[in-house]
């Protein structure tokens, strides 16, 4: 495939080097003279000198036949503006990078819609969301970071002995409408159910719906709630702050920063927060606040702050310690300092471009379950046959779930007289042997 990058920060090279090995025609753009002289000395890849977010740079780097456009820079406004001048040029698809979480509230403003951007990439959210995972222990077959919003949610029920539900069939259970069950595990296997399912205690189901929906199949189901746990934060950048703004549904959280006007702006954003005006690298802040918590999350900025936090926290009475690493060469010293569990941004960031390197409908693939169950984002093209029924007779395989659609910022469930629209998109959870026949009902040109 033909892939341009926009910016040679740790992250796009990053990204760049892990495509070499596939094979794809590689090109990076970057304004930084000494790092174009760099690059050109130690990577295999088209070097250009100049702005992302100029038109000639774009030209040059043949924008108009890329199959995808990463801006990665430093900046939220340039990777905005220079992804959509990509996509307008032609590139089939475009990913943002941003920081911001303002960029991200599908309430205030659809930048993503507005500026035909097909994903704006918060490695913060990405990697707050990954941590809270590891903390509920959720399955991690279904993530929706992408189409977040305020009105629809992704959440793992387990089914307890003596449910009322356990010996039923799905058909029988009089669930609400805007509810999807995407997947159930069960004995270590994950399978997507049909309607002829039957529950048994143990289940566990990845379920998608609006908020209080959920809270209602909660109810039918007798599905146990996650038990809060003692959580507490270090670092309140953007990751501690999506991380909090997270576990804060759940769980009771506290998170500790150093700078006062920082925890003064966190306090107004989040609600259900004890904010801290506490240095995490002073051990006599950690001694304060740290024993008998049940996890401690060192997210501060810099790697060496994050392992000697955890280190401390450790030896303060944390029962589990987990930390923010960017440096691939420090995964081998996490374990042999104590430290339970870490998250890459760099290494999430790979894996998240990874998903786009597809063809036809498929905006997005992933497989995070082995060979058997796949992800898919999809997007309804014209003339497609997906677009001209309803959902109930598009005839799709029994093997898949139509989880959730959006359009122009919009996200819902789709129920049965569901109609998509040209340009829309859908989320779908299939067998990966069905994965053929449903993209014949969302291309064109049929």
């Amino acid at each position: 495939m033909k892939i341009v990058i926009l910016g040679a920060g740790t992250v796009g090279l990053a990204v760049a080097e892990a495509l070499y090995p596939h094979r794809h025609d590689v090109t990076i753009i970057e304004k930084d003279t000494g790092i174009v002289r760099n690059l050109r000395e130690t990577v295999d890849a088209r070097i250009i000198e100049g702005s992302a977010s100029h038109s000639t740079a774009l030209f040059q780097a043949d924008i108009m036949n890329a199959d995808l456009c990463l801006a990665m820079t430093d900046s939220d406004e340039t990777n905005i503006l220079a992804a959509s001048m990509a996509k307008t040029m032609g590139a089939r698809r475009c990913i943002a990078r941003i920081f911001s979480p303002m960029f991200l509230n599908l309430g205030t403003f659809d930048y993503r819609s507005l500026f035909h951007i097909d994903r704006l990439l918060s490695l913060e959210q990405l990697t707050a969301l990954r941590l809270a995972r590891e903390i509920d222990q959720y399955t991690g077959v279904l993530t929706f970071e992408h189409i977040s919003s305020g009105n629809i949610a992704l959440v793992e029920f387990l089914i307890p002995p003596k449910a009322a539900c356990i010996g039923k069939k799905i058909s029988e259970m009089n669930f609400v409408k805007d509810v999807r069950v995407g997947t159930i595990r069960r004995d270590g296997e994950n399978k997507i159910p049909t309607a002829d399912h039957v529950f048994r205690a143990g289940d566990q189901l990845a379920v998608i719906g609006s908020r209080p929906a959920l809270a209602h199949m909660r109810k039918i189901l007798g599905a146990e709630a996650p038990k809060p746990k003692n959580i507490v934060i270090g670092g309140g950048g953007e990751t501690g702050f999506h991380l909090a703004l997270e576990l804060q549904k759940t769980h009771r959280v506290r998170l500790m920063d150093s700078d006062l006007a920082r925890c003064t702006a966190l306090g107004r954003m989040l609600e259900n927060v004890e904010i801290l005006n506490a240095d995490v690298q002073k051990r006599s802040a950690l001694e304060e606040y740290v024993p008998a918590t049940d996890i401690f999350i060192a997210c501060t900025g810099r790697d060496e702050n994050n392992l000697l936090a955890c280190v401390e926290a450790k030896a303060l009475g944390a029962k589990e310690v987990f930390a923010v690493i960017n440096r691939p060469d420090y995964g081998n010293v996490v374990k042999k300092l104590g430290i339970d569990f870490f998250v890459s941004p760099r290494e999430m960031a790979v894996r998240e471009v990874m998903k786009f390197l597809n063809t036809g409908a498929v905006i997005s693939s992933d497989s995070p379950l082995g060979q058997t169950i796949r992800l898919l984002e999809l997007e309804v093209q014209e003339n497609s046959p997906i677009s001209k029924v309803a959902l109930q007779d598009a005839k799709l395989p029994p093997q898949c779930v139509v989880l959730a659609a959006t359009h122009k910022g919009s996200v819902c469930v789709p129920g049965a007289k569901f109609r998509f629209s040209p340009g829309a998109t859908a989320i779908v959870v299939s067998h990966c042997e069905k994965v053929d026949q449903i993209l014949e009902k969302f291309e064109g040109n049929r």
